[in-house]
């Protein structure tokens, strides 16, 4: 059972404050390193135009930094991938890690290390060895998604239909779950909507003002706890 269930005092629970502002020093943390990494002699190659464009035959060896307007990966990237683009299309292959920041993010390819996005509209349904990490406004984690990884989202909206490998955590305005989730779902939410096809192999923890819709057909094989947030806003104000 998660923690947080443990804090409810008749029928109302104060969320720890510390969840959200963990989320928020790791973005911090994962921008500036970014920023930091191609001034640490590293090697690596950089892509700057309107359009960016690495062909399906293309093989870059090295990381890969992209400043652009618009950026497609067709080809295979050997090491890690830093882009900040308002329209980014991962169809190809990532060796490393990828680290977007973009308004509309498409990653429909396979990525062998972990996932960081900062966008307004994020679409997953290719593969991810390692975890994601998403902070936007809309995320879809389509079918044919998969993420061996654990999921970290902090969002308005999140619908879930894919595979996860480990975890989901986060805070989430509206969230969907229609796939399939090995581990534990843990999460601040407004509204929380489990639907028949959605199999949660662990636990699920919410902390929210509404009672989440869980069908009658979704496998959930932990337990289901939630956390009642206080009609009068406290906590972290959902």
């Amino acid at each position: 059972m998660s923690p947080v269930a443990d804090s409810a005092a008749d029928g109302f629970a104060v969320r720890p404050q510390g969840h959200r502002l963990g989320l928020s020093a790791l973005a911090l943390i994962l921008i500036l390193a970014t920023l930091a990494l191609p001034t640490l002699g590293f090697a690596s190659e950089g892509r700057t135009d309107g359009t960016v464009i690495i062909e399906p035959n293309e093989i870059i060896d090295d990381d890969l930094y992209v400043a652009a307007g618009e950026f497609t990966l067709e080809g295979t990237v050997n090491d890690d991938v830093f882009v900040a683009a308002g329209t980014v299309d991962i169809p190809g292959n990532v060796g490393g890690s990828l680290n977007v920041t973009g308004g509309s993010i498409t990653i429909d390819g396979n990525v062998e290390g972990s996932v960081c996005v900062f966008g307004g509209d994020t679409v997953v349904s290719g593969a991810i060895s390692g975890d994601l990490v998403v902070f936007g406004g809309s995320m879809l984690i389509g079918e044919t998604a998969s993420i061996d990884g654990d999921l970290l989202v902090y969002g308005g909206q999140v619908d879930l239909l894919g595979t996860i490998g480990g975890d989901v955590n986060g805070s989430v305005g509206l969230m969907s779950i229609e796939g399939t989730v090995a581990g534990d779902v843990d999460l601040d939410v407004q509204t929380l909507t489990v639907r028949s096809q959605a199999q949660i192999d662990g636990s699920l923890d919410y902390v929210s003002r509404q009672e989440a819709n869980i069908s009658q057909g979704a496998d959930i094989d932990g337990d289901v706890n939630r956390v009642e947030l206080s009609p009068w806003g406290t906590g972290d104000g959902l």
